[in-house]
C-alpha cells in the first residue's frame, strides 16, 4: 500500500498515484496540470470517486482552505450525492 504524507509536492503525490495506478490494474485521473498551480477541488473528487474499489462503502473526506481556484466541486457534485462527503477546514 502506498502513503502519501500532506503535501504541496506534485511530483511525490503524482508517484504515488501512479503506483496506485499499477497496483489497481486501471488509471485514475491526471491531476497534474502544465498550467500554473492551482487548488482544483472539481478533480481531487473525480479523483477520489475513481479511486474507491468496488464493494467497500463510499465516504470521501475532503480536507481543505476551500479556496478553489480551478474546477467548480459544487457544481459537480449538486446532482449526483451518490457518494458521501464530509469536509474538514483547514487554514492556508
Amino acid at each position: 500500500s502506498s502513503r502519501v504524507d500532506l503535501t504541496t509536492d506534485v511530483d511525490s503525490s503524482a508517484a504515488a498515484l501512479d503506483q496506485l495506478d499499477a497496483a489497481r490494474g486501471f488509471p485514475l485521473p491526471s491531476l497534474r496540470d502544465d498550467e500554473e498551480p492551482a487548488t482544483n477541488l472539481s478533480a481531487a473528487v473525480a479523483l477520489a470517486r475513481a479511486a474507491i474499489p468496488s464493494g467497500y462503502v463510499p465516504h470521501i473526506v475532503l480536507l481543505s482552505d476551500g479556496r478553489e481556484t480551478r474546477g467548480n466541486v459544487l457544481e459537480q457534485t449538486a446532482n449526483d450525492r451518490s457518494i458521501p462527503i464530509s469536509t474538514v477546514p483547514i487554514a492556508s
